[in-house]
């Protein structure tokens, strides 16, 4: 293994567990259980941060490098009406998943959210469109309501 190769892969693992450092403190795990059977028990990831000086925070562009998702910008009035830049990173269904697992192993508070999502994203629908398993995922889904709370 070359000296490059190895720099790149300890670069990777210092970025998730910077990552997941700021996810902890900062992130969501949530889910949909709407009725469209095609998205119930859907899982998101969000991490949503605020900037007085215009710029997101690296994290939340390193997380659509490394994950997809993508990064929404909007504008609120704060206290003493200062106007404020929101930044928020949005990852659902397949790159919520890859988020999720690559960074399950950096978790601590959220690990046990993760491990929900990652099994409730491993149920499918079967080939005819149905979700037989609807009931598994609104569990899943509650039960990671629950640890939100």
């Amino acid at each position: 293994m070359s000296n490059v190769t190895l720099m790149k892969e300890n670069r990777k693992l210092v970025d998730y567990a910077l990552m997941a450092g700021f996810f902890e403190g900062e992130g969501c795990i949530s889910t949909s259980t709407n009725k469209r059977k095609s998205s119930v028990g859907s899982v998101r990831a969000s991490v949503i941060q605020c900037s007085k000086n215009g710029k997101p925070h690296k994290f939340l562009t390193l997380y659509k490098k490394y994950f997809g998702g993508y990064v929404r910008k909007s504008e609120f009035r704060g206290p003493g009406n200062h106007k404020y830049l929101r930044y928020t990173y949005i990852a659902n269904g397949a790159p919520a998943d890859n988020l999720l697992r690559e960074l399950l192993p950096f978790f601590e508070e959220k690990k046990e959210r993760a491990k929900l999502a990652i099994k409730m994203g491993n149920i499918k629908l079967n080939k005819n469109g149905k979700d037989l398993r609807r009931p598994k995922k609104l569990r899943l889904a509650e039960e990671i309501r629950r640890l939100n709370h």
